[in-house]
């Protein structure tokens, strides 16, 4: 492998972005989502919305803003209490674990403990 082609592979969002998987995941959960989702989330963390547009922010020149894990706790909340919302899959969380720093591990660590739900209690 070449030194560039080393280079660009190091300098990939996913590789200097610690947060970029979870980035990645609030991207996708707020398209799910009708318009006038960001502004909810912002109100739902106590943050401005154009907050939420720095936590999804995967481009390296465009600012961005750390994903606190309490923030990140509340957007699963967020997303969860929707009736059209989406479970995150266990290979999600472990991809999230792996990524995350020692407050976010702690938060999927306590979603994987949790009993799981029958559609009945759903």
């Amino acid at each position: 492998m070449s030194d560039s082609h080393f280079c660009e592979y190091r300098d990939a969002p996913g590789m200097t972005d610690p947060q970029f998987h979870i980035r990645k995941w609030l991207q996708e959960e707020l398209a799910r989502r009708p318009h006038g989702a960001k502004r909810d989330l912002a109100t739902f963390l106590g943050v401005r919305p154009d907050a939420i547009t720095r936590f999804i922010n995967t481009d390296p020149a465009k600012e961005t803003r750390g994903i606190k894990a309490h923030e990140f706790e509340k957007m699963i909340a967020f997303f969860s209490r929707d009736e059209g919302g989406t479970e995150m899959t266990v290979e999600e969380l472990r991809l999230l674990y792996t990524m995350a720093d020692p407050g976010m591990r702690k938060i999927v660590t306590d979603l994987l403990r949790r009993p799981l739900k029958t559609e009945a209690e759903q």
